[in-house]
């Protein structure tokens, strides 16, 4: 009896500075090897970058801390023009646009880098059900800040900023919410 591969989406969420990468190697190298999956990476930070949403906000390249910064401010602005899961349509979209004629494609798995707010968790949920798992990848803050200083080149001062908007932007309806987004996380891995 041949078992029928049916389209994934995986989301990943976690806070700045968590290393994705032995994540998201390992999931990618389980859905090809083990099951036969082509695995598609479908970026929210390349999309904002890119500028095809015509935001006000540019992303800043001129150091990793200004990146880091001006793409929160992107994902906020693009949140507050377009509705908190906009940037969750967009993936939807993408997804729509590798699709043939629209179908979903068998044996395919899309992994979606990286949700900030709990409205893009509740629409890939309702456009995807069962076929949707967020990942809430954890690191603790001492290593997360660790990288953004060492990796990254970021002052420890500027390192605790990113982390304390990232976690919860205070005031700010549209802003980060990854505490919260975490939350609603299927599973948790330690990164």
């Amino acid at each position: 009896m041949t078992r029928v591969r049916t389209e994934l989406v995986f989301a990943l969420t976690a806070a700045v500075g968590a290393d994705l990468k032995p994540v998201t190697d390992a999931l990618g190298n389980y859905l090809r090897e083990d099951y036969g999956y082509e695995v598609v990476a479908i970026k929210l930070s390349d999309i904002l970058a890119e500028g095809s949403l015509r935001l006000d906000t540019a992303i800043d390249l001129a150091s990793q801390f200004s990146r880091y910064l001006t793409l929160m401010d992107a994902g906020t602005e693009a949140r507050r023009k377009f509705g908190d899961d906009a940037l969750a349509r967009i993936a939807v979209s993408r997804i729509n646009s590798v699709r043939a004629e629209g179908q979903p494609r068998l044996a395919t798995a899309y992994v979606i880098h990286q949700l900030k707010h709990p409205a893009e968790v509740d629409l890939l949920r309702q456009v995807y059900g069962p076929g949707f798992f967020l990942i809430g990848v954890f690191e603790g803050e001492d290593a997360r800040e660790e990288r953004l200083r060492a990796d990254r080149r970021i002052e420890p001062d500027k390192a605790n900023e990113l982390i304390e908007k990232d976690r919860d932007e205070a005031g700010k309806d549209h802003g980060q919410k990854s505490s919260k987004t975490f939350q609603k996380a299927d599973v948790f891995v330690h990164a």
